[in-house]
Parts: structure tokens; sequence; C-alpha cells
């Protein structure tokens, strides 16, 4: 099929996507499910794309065992196993796809699973994360709440674009590349990183993340944050009931 490039593409071109995917997505038995059906057909439909990516906030209880063992297993090498709780929050992939075959299924993913936001100095301490939730609305002081009482008012279900340029050479103002796998930038030509996100009214948030082989300006970057809308839609009744993954395929 012919891509419409990120650079390029018209509203109606974004428009004819998002009535294309949107059957699909309501046909999904999960978020997981859904996600993947977003990545793959985000990908196929608008060039030239390097990774499409799709996360979404949950409790760390909520992951599927091997997230669960990743997401500890990344707390102990940064010494704070002991804060690692039931309720601790992530931001977990739930879908991906992109030109290589092990980048289509989020199980092969090897540093990226989950990721655990105990607070506004871990957050800070992952660039790309960090320059994410800030582009997406979500301010550090959520992270540090009075003990016991953290919520997941993040966005108000207000739409935000993550934005990031020049991916070899945009840093944070630490001097940090906010991509940080430089060697990955390098390697598969990736230009421009941009993204979607929004939260459901039950509060988690959710957000695609793009890697494009091109360079694309801003505004067109937010041409598509409307693309987003139409996925928690999709998807509202999935989250609603907490139906985050399927079921992991047997050993």
């Amino acid at each position: 099929m012919q891509r419409s490039p990120w650079s390029t593409a018209l509203v109606d071109d974004i428009a004819t996507f998002e009535r294309a995917v949107r059957p699909a997505l309501e046909s999904a038995t999960s978020m997981e499910a859904a996600a993947q059906i977003m990545a793959r057909e985000l990908f196929d439909s608008f060039g030239a794309g390097v990774l499409v990516r799709l996360y979404q906030t949950m409790r760390y209880h909520q992951l599927p065992p091997p997230a669960r063992q990743f997401v500890r297993d990344l707390a102990e090498k940064r010494d704070v196993a002991d804060r690692l709780h039931g309720m601790s929050p992530v931001l977990a992939l739930l879908g991906t796809w992109g030109s290589e075959p092990d980048w289509r299924d989020r199980r092969k993913s090897r540093g990226h699973v989950a990721i655990p936001l105990f607070d506004a100095s871990f957050v800070q301490s992952i660039p790309m994360v960090a320059r994410l939730l800030q582009d997406l609305g979500v301010g550090m002081d959520f992270f540090d709440p009075e003990p016991g009482v953290q919520t997941w008012k993040l966005l108000g279900g207000v739409n935000g674009v993550f934005y990031v340029p020049e991916a070899a050479t945009a840093s944070d103002h630490l001097g940090r590349r906010i991509i940080p796998a430089q060697d990955f930038v390098a390697a598969h030509g990736v230009k421009t990183v941009f993204g979607m996100g929004g939260a459901y009214l039950a509060g988690s948030m959710v957000c695609a993340i793009v890697f494009a082989a091109e360079f694309v300006p801003r505004a067109q970057a937010e041409r598509f944050a409307r693309t987003i809308s139409i996925f928690k839609a999709a998807t509202l009744r999935l989250a609603r009931q907490n139906r985050f993954f399927e079921a992991e395929p047997a050993s």
C-alpha cells in the first residue's frame, strides 16, 4: 500500500487512517491487542517509519509476570527495589511495530518492557521518559504526593504531543541526549521522534511514540494528536475493565 510520509501527510490522510482503524480497535479483546493494531496500522499507513510503540500507565501488580520480573530486576539494579510494591505506577509497553521483526512483539523488547515511575527524581533520571511526561502535561509533582494519596489525574482528558525534532542531537537541561539509544538512532537513520498521548477519564494515560526516518515539523506532528482520541474512544471499555494484556503464551 502507498504510505503518506509523516512529514507531509494531510489532514484527510489522517482522517482516512482513523476511519479504517477504528473498527479493528473496537473489536480488540485487550488493550495489548488494540495497541498492537494501532502500532501496526500507524507504521503501515505512514512513513518513513522506523518504529512505533504504544505505552500505558498502570500499577505494578497489573503487569504480566515476565514484565513484573523485568521491573523488579530494574529496581534492584537501581537500588530501589525496597520501594517497589503492588500499587507502584509503571509505564508499560503494550504494542510495538517496526522495520525489524523483533520490533513486532512486545515480549522481545530488551530495555523498555515497563518503566517504574517511583518519584520525580527517578523519572528525571530517564531523559526520554521525563521529556515524554513533561510534553504530555504530566507535572513532576504527580510523582511526589503525600503518602497514600497518589492518583491518576494526569491530563484531564486533554491530548498532548511529545516532540524531539532532532533525535541525534537534542539534549535536556543537563546536557543528556533525550533519546539515549544513539546507536539505534544512527543505525536506523532516526531523525525525529514524536508522540501523541492522553488520559482516560478514569485516569490512566496512553501514548503512541513514533521514531521517524525523516524530519517531521512540530506543526505536522501535532496533526497526529487526534489519532490518540480515536484510540481512547475505541478502547474505553477495555480501560474501564483493566483488560490490559492478552494471556501469556504457554512456555
